[in-house]
């Protein structure tokens, strides 16, 4: 049936019998039964009907206006002129919401944009009767436009611009305009590559995005203004985070949208806090000079460290670790230099790797040169001159006797020493085949550059029964790292409620879980204390924002552990350094107060718009049904059609927030990692693993509970 959809339409004019052309004797009366249809969509419709257009709302419709493409724009065009010249506004609105309705279709899209429909469509946006439908159709394009139509769109930055300026209080151009900015420009500058250059001469950002803040504030603004408006700032942090920073208001309104209920604007506010402070940030100190460490111990540290050291346990910190691990490894080497037992030695080494860091120091056996007077290496009778290099050799003595996990972790060490991370991973990978209880070997796997590999493998070694405090809070760490990293990748760049988006959700609660259990377990002067801390607030503010007190008093202890895991980092020689993570958490805590209090009211505005009962957002939904808008977005996209509007909605507003059952879901049940694809337990249906060395590892507590019988297998 011709028309755009299936459902009852309203009663409209008598369409003209002749075929589907305007031409002489019928064009008054075309105008005049289009004159007296109701609203947009009737219009709409009646153009349909007359033009006898296949429906639109199936691919198959679509198809069809492709194949005829040639005959149906001629006759929309022709129409569109002898509107133009009579000054036919309904005519001219309804033939660009048909040509925007056509654009859901790539091919038909680039061939409309090719004919020139952006320039018949602009100048309806400065007719009063036009302007809504205009900027209707600029929404429904750039939603599913393509990046060519996109930059078209958004050269034309400066026209909505200028309807923002002349209607500042009109709440529906305004949404429609922020709508279209975010679809098109935001969609161009959310991304690492270089804008392109028309795009960026035709945004004069710092006007744009005071105007996008102050339409977000005015009371009439909805929550899908608010939403595209939060989506374009994410955009617009990947290039103008110095710009952004400039705005005040601006900042105060991304840090106290951390306190509302929805979860995808907390997201949104996160994502841009941390993005605009990457151009100041300094990478994190991933060494430390031993050197300048024991210049430091040898002095006295200040009492309150010395305090906290010893309520944790003054045998337990790492300091101390690191200062008697350097003692024993000299040792070590002394006494192999003089018994040559290489045995002895490698027991000790795999014991010191998997009790610090800082295990294995680069050195050699020196002795003075009578002729030359200077230090040389000597040969002792011993395989191997300097020290690292007796890794592998004890490693084979070790192998001989039968020690094999300790063999494993000292030829693991040698290659992570030599910096080959993949032949370090190849090698850990193996000796878990043969002992999967062994969290050392989850710990080389997790220095992979693979974040998925690395994560798997340390939630997996978090789990492993033969630890030690070094080795887990070094898996803690990582897993947090990871976790929070993927999380803010994914929440990024999917739209919110989908699957991807879901397990983003799933990832932020896990980074949220460890860096909890670091921030409770490790000792206060923790290597990555510093790093652990600022993720622990960033990610207890996104998580648990609206359930927080204004003035954070529950994260006082976080704060106290902060000014410690400082000094410890100055007192050992090594200062924090000023990291995106370290800048974000002190922009958020500092500017909370203020910005909690000036947008308070916008927060409870915001919040009051997911308090709709489901029958209510059905009955809003009925409604919408019969508008213009909803026919445009009711449409099915075709075989790789680029969505491209991120993680914005488009339909009625419910919030998402943190479901534990819902986390779940996306969570293996033996060792917490997040992912999308875990197989289920084929007795239960209900415990989800990330392979079967996980659901092996997970049986023996499993099958208490599990439907299958005491002898079967999952």
């Amino acid at each position: 049936m011709p028309g755009p959809g299936k459902k009852k339409q309203k009663s409209l004019p008598k369409k003209p019998t002749s075929s589907n052309s305007v031409r002489g004797d019928q064009l008054d009366s075309f105008f005049n039964d289009i004159d007296s249809t109701g609203g947009w969509k009737d219009v709409v419709m009646f153009l349909c009907d007359y033009f006898q257009l296949p429906d639109m709302n199936r691919r198959s419709g679509l198809k069809k206006v492709h194949v005829n493409f040639p005959q149906i724009y001629r006759k929309l065009d022709d129409a569109f002129a002898q509107a133009k010249t009579l000054g036919n506004d309904k005519v001219m609105g309804g033939i660009v919401c048909i040509w925007a309705k056509m654009s859901v279709d790539a091919r038909l899209r680039n061939k409309l944009f090719k004919e020139g429909l952006l320039s018949k469509l602009i100048p309806l946006l400065d007719m009063r009767s036009t302007r809504i439908v205009g900027l209707q159709a600029l929404v429904t394009m750039t939603h599913h436009g393509g990046i060519e139509v996109r930059e078209d769109i958004a050269k034309e930055t400066p026209t909505l611009l200028r309807l923002m300026q002349e209607f500042p209080d009109d709440a529906k151009v305004n949404e429609l305009v922020v709508s279209t900015i975010s679809h098109a420009t935001g969609s161009l500058i959310n991304t690492d590559i270089s804008i392109p250059a028309r795009v960026k001469k035709a945004i004069d950002m710092p006007t744009l995005l005071k105007l996008i803040v102050d339409a977000m504030r005015k009371p009439t603004a909805e929550y899908y203004l608010i939403n595209h408006g939060m989506n374009f700032f994410m955009s617009a942090s990947m290039h103008y985070a110095r710009e952004m920073k400039a705005i005040p208001p601006l900042m105060n309104l991304l840090v106290a949208a951390l306190r509302s209920n929805d979860l995808s604007i907390r997201s949104d506010a996160v994502i841009t806090l941390l993005r605009i402070n990457i151009p100041d940030s300094e990478e994190d100190t991933r060494f430390s000079d031993p050197h300048k460490f024991m210049a430091s111990i040898s002095r006295p540290s200040p009492s309150h460290l010395n305090a906290a050291c010893m309520q944790y346990g003054a045998t337990k910190v790492e300091t101390y670790l690191r200062t008697q691990t350097m003692r024993d490894y000299q040792k070590a080497m002394m006494e192999c230099a003089q018994n040559h037992d290489l045995v002895k030695l490698g027991r000790t080494l795999a014991d010191l790797i998997t009790r610090t860091e800082y295990s294995v120091a680069e050195g050699g056996y020196q002795a003075v040169n009578e002729r030359t007077g200077r230090m040389e290496l000597m040969d002792v009778g011993l395989p191997f001159k300097m020290w690292s290099d007796a890794l592998p050799h004890c490693a084979k003595a070790l192998r001989a006797k039968g020690e094999l996990d300790k063999a494993d972790i000292l030829d693991i060490k040698y290659w992570i020493l030599k910096q080959n991370i993949p032949k370090a991973t190849a090698h850990a990978e193996k000796s878990l085949e043969r002992n999967p209880n062994v969290a050392y070997f989850y710990y080389a796997i997790g220095l992979s550059a693979d974040s998925t590999q690395a994560l798997r493998a340390v939630k997996k070694g978090l789990k492993a029964k033969q630890t030690t405090p070094f080795v887990r809070y070094y898996l803690l760490w990582r897993a947090v790292e990871h976790a929070g990293n993927m999380a803010i990748t994914m929440l990024a760049n999917s739209p919110v409620g989908e699957p991807q988006w879901q397990e983003g959700v799933a990832f932020l609660v896990s980074a949220y879980e460890d860096a909890k259990m670091f921030f409770a377990e490790a000792p206060p002067d923790a290597k990555h204390m510093l790093c652990i801390l600022n993720w622990y607030i960033i990610l207890d503010i996104a998580i648990h924002g609206p359930e927080l007190s204004p003035n954070l008093q529950e994260l006082e202890v976080a704060k106290q552990k902060i000014e410690w895991a400082s000094q410890f980092a100055e007192f050992i020689g090594s200062p924090p350094r000023k990291t995106q993570l370290r800048l974000t958490r002190e922009l958020i805590l500092r500017l909370y107060p203020t910005a909690t209090r000036d947008w308070a009211d916008f927060i409870t505005r915001l919040d009051g718009m997911s308090s709709f009962t489901e029958r209510e957002q059905e009955k809003s939904t009925e409604i919408a049904e019969d508008t213009l808008s909803a026919w445009l977005n009711d449409l099915e996209h075709e075989e790789g059609e680029e969505g491209g509007c991120g993680a914005h909605h488009h339909g009625p507003y419910k919030a998402p927030s943190v479901s534990r059952s819902h986390v779940e879901l996306y969570r293996c049940t033996h060792c917490g990692n997040p992912s999308a694809i875990l197989r289920k337990c084929g007795g239960c249906g209900k415990t989800r693993y990330c392979d079967s060395s996980c659901q092996k590892m997970h049986w023996p507590e499993h099958k208490k509970s599990c439907k299958t019988s005491p002898t079967s297998s999952t």
